[in-house]
């Protein structure tokens, strides 16, 4: 602490990382930290005019982990959050690099010294001042600090100051020492102290309404605890609001982050949260709550019913358990359920399923709180109410990962659940080898036929979907090298997920029969537990197959990341706003086929490459028919088969129905229309809306293929919205017994009716337009709507 902290309000503050020879365990390891940089400095008696703070790491650096303890700091001691700054040396400066590629808006200038930070994307952090240092003589300094320093300064419009790098002539290795001392002649403390986030783009606030909640009914009451922060300013101004739901309700403090709402009625409501900060910037986050009463003797057709206070399943207690058997999950509250020898057949799985309403989890204290483990040929759904989309919902996911299935299961199928907040990951599937259980190393077990889909996994700390051990090489244990089983047959289709911490959707060990398909990964690696766990989707060791039709937008790693043996064919599609690649594929020794293609994908503003290939072992790479719009100076990297790629800076060139709106289908005179090759050879035959290819002659190029209707599907006029959103069917008796489903332009399905609800909102959907489509048998009507 600076001499000046009592009699100061408020006071810069320092974040200092160390280099890996001063890791360590965080409390008898800390002395460690006081051989290098500003602590040995601090330690030797150097003043300091800000308070200085040191982190230990055990292993290499985590930005989610730094941006934590920085938050603790500024919470518990009088810090000027204007005036926050990052130094690093070693490992620690390419930690600070790492650092404000993921939470830039919170420093106000860093100083890298024999750093690494070749993995960002420069125009992106230009906006922090910066001064790197380097060894002239360490062969990293081009690649760590010459080039993106380089890179930083060419960006249009140039950054203001431009980003400095020092090199020191001779030095292979401590470029840190003198530059901290003074003793190279500069005084990057001061540098530092002269930038502040005033003069910065204002950083909006972050809203969080909290997790979403059950109350069971004739509880009218809920308690909504929101939070509110903002990283260079304060929060000004508070205000929840009711989106969607019954018209009963009070909100007894609608100014306060943390409320009540009294006077609830059944149903299911959407609270949001706005705040503002003090220079108008505004966020919104929503909440939702279910206030139920479970249906009483509800006809599921069950064989077993599993009361809610039940928290375990073991089904050598289940008398006459048999396949074919339907058990039942009593509708309300559930704080946790395990379910252990379940076995059905291939022609007769048993079914477990939510009966009487929805199935609700909440769980702040347990690993794992909706358990599967040596069970075979079964199914878990959500589907056992007609008018619930998702009839289980993990609303408070624990400490760790909310459902898993592990010891030993099999042939089995997971669908229409919600995960609505996990510790880690949202849905884990896998045995993990561990020396006291032989049976499931790799050389006596192998997970045959897993489906999951229709799932909803959003807000996890971890990935979404976590399937597949990740040490397909081989884990080092006590016992020796054990091997992780692998998973046949596995698909995992039609499901959604959003703001996950890590990857969206990760797969190891899938080594046949793999297909990932008809899945939306959104707002991916947030907030990574570990360095690079940022990616929308992973095809990790072990993993061959198909991945295709898949929507991946929005995160600060590559879309998709490859790292599979061989036989991946990646097909249709749609990637947008990748952090680094859209696709990058590496590889290893234990290769087993010899070719990688990815062919007919669309791929919008990726921060570096569209699709990357580091491939050592793979001898066969195809990139063809592939749509690349970004301002990167390369679109495609490595590959040894390339041809028919639409590749430019400017949309515009690729004429697009609405870029700008986000529909990548072409037009008339797009000239990605018939300029593609035939793809056929690797099973591609159709596009991303299921149409097949070459419509007018030869393929294609991109994601999607020509429709000669402009986009538009066939409408139907006995459908129509009012002016307050809601749904009309003009005759609706003719469409009664018709399901209704509703889609996004991108062909995401977004919520279906079993039957028409003359009360039904579409402002509660929560967008601006949408795909009516009505289906009975062989009867099928559209019609488009822009609200």
């Amino acid at each position: 602490m600076p001499d000046a902290y009592d009699r100061e309000a408020s006071l810069p503050l320092l974040i200092s990382l160390s280099a890996e020879e001063q890791y360590g365990n965080g409390t008898t390891d800390l002395p460690k930290l006081l051989s290098q940089g500003t602590p040995k400095l601090i330690d030797e008696g150097s003043g300091f005019p800000m308070i200085v703070a040191a982190p230990q790491s055990q292993f290499f650096w985590n930005p989610a982990h730094i941006d934590a303890f920085i938050s603790y700091i500024i919470a518990n001691y009088k810090v000027d959050k204007k005036r926050v700054y990052l130094t690093g040396f070693g490992h620690g400066g390419t930690a600070t690099w790492a650092y404000i590629g993921s939470f830039l808006k919170k420093i106000a200038a860093i100083v890298p010294i024999g750093g690494n930070g070749n993995n960002l994307s420069p125009c992106d952090v230009k906006e922090v001042p910066c001064w790197a240092f380097h060894g002239e003589d360490d062969p990293n300094s081009k690649y760590g600090s010459i080039n993106i320093v380089n890179n930083i300064n060419a960006c249009a419009p140039a950054p203001e100051p431009l980003a400095k790098l020092t090199l020191y002539p001779g030095v292979s290795y401590d470029s840190w020492t003198n530059t901290y001392n003074g003793q190279a002649g500069h005084d990057v403390f001061a540098w530092m102290l002269q930038y502040d986030l005033s003069t910065r783009t204002n950083a909006l606030p972050v809203a969080n309404a909290g997790l979403d909640d059950y109350i069971a009914w004739p509880g009218r009451t809920v308690t909504l605890t929101g939070t509110a922060t903002d990283f260079d300013g304060e929060i000004a101004a508070v205000s929840w609001k009711k989106l969607a739901g019954p018209a009963t309700y009070t909100i007894q403090y609608p100014n306060r982050l943390s409320t009540v709402v009294s006077g609830l009625s059944r149903g299911d409501y959407v609270f949001q949260l706005q705040v503002a900060d003090d220079k108008g910037g505004i966020s919104t986050d929503k909440v939702n709550i279910t206030v139920a009463a479970p249906e009483a003797n509800a006809d599921c057709d069950c064989d077993f019913v599993i009361p809610t206070s039940q928290k375990y399943v073991d089904g050598e207690n289940l008398p006459g358990l048999k396949p074919g058997n339907v058990i039942c999950l009593a509708a309300g509250l559930r704080t946790l359920l395990m379910v252990k020898n379940v076995h059905g057949s291939a022609a007769a799985p048993v079914t477990i399923k939510n009966c009487g309403g929805l199935v609700f989890f909440k769980n702040d204290v347990d690993n794992g709180i909706f358990q599967f483990w040596n069970s075979t040929h079964f199914r878990v759904t959500g589907s056992g109410s007609d008018d619930i989309l998702y009839g289980i919902k993990i609303g408070k996911g624990g400490v760790d990962t909310a459902i898993k299935f592990g010891g030993g299961c099999s042939d089995f199928e997971a669908d229409h659940i919600e995960v609505a907040h996990a510790g880690f990951a949202g849905i884990m599937v896998k045995s993990d080898p561990i020396c006291r259980q032989p049976e499931y190393w790799r050389e006596n077990f192998v997970m045959n036929n897993v489906r999951l889909h229709h799932n909803y996994v959003h807000d996890t700390y971890g990935e979404g979907f976590y399937v597949g051990h990740y040490a397909y090489r081989g884990l080092k244990t006590d016992c020796g090298i054990l091997y992780p089983h692998l998973i046949n047959n596995l698909k995992i289709y039609s499901n959604h997920t959003l703001r996950t911490g890590a990857e969206g959707i990760d797969v190891g060990c899938a080594s046949e029969g793999c297909e990932i398909y008809n899945n939306v990964v959104e707002e991916f690696g947030i907030s990574p537990f570990a360095n690079y766990q940022n990616n929308g989707m992973i095809a990790g060791g072990g993993t061959s197959g198909l991945i295709y039709n898949n929507i991946i937008k929005n995160g600060p790693g590559n879309g998709l990341q490859i790292f599979g043996i061989g036989n991946n064919i990646v097909f249709n599609n749609l990637i947008i706003n990748a952090g680094y690649d859209g696709i990058y594929a590496n590889d290893g020794e234990d290769i087993i086929h010899d070719s990688y293609v990815f062919v007919n994908n669309t791929i919008i503003n990726p921060k570096h490459e569209g699709i990357r290939a580091s491939n050592e072992y793979i001898s066969h790479t195809v990139m063809k028919n592939n749509i690349v719009v970004s301002s990167g100076a390369s679109k495609l990297g490595g590959g040894n088969e390339l041809s028919n790629n639409l590749l430019t800076d400017n949309p515009e060139e690729v004429n697009f129905i609405d870029f700008s709106g986000g529909n990548f289908r072409l037009l008339t005179h797009s000239p990605a229309i018939d300029a593609g090759a035939d793809m056929s050879a690797y099973g591609v035959s159709f596009d991303f809306d299921r149409v097949m290819r070459g419509q007018k002659s030869n393929f294609d190029i991109g994601a999607f293929e020509y429709d000669p209707a402009g986009g538009k599907l066939p409408e139907v006029e006995k459908v129509f919205i009012d002016a307050e959103g809601r749904l009309i069917l003009e005759d609706w008796k003719k469409f009664y017994n018709y399901k209704i489903s509703f889609y996004s332009l991108l062909n995401i399905k977004l919520l279906e009716l079993r039957e028409y609800k003359n009360n039904f909102n579409l402002h509660d959907l929560n967008i601006k337009s949408c795909i009516v489509k009505l289906e009975s048998g062989r009867d099928t009507h559209y019609r488009i709507f822009t609200l």
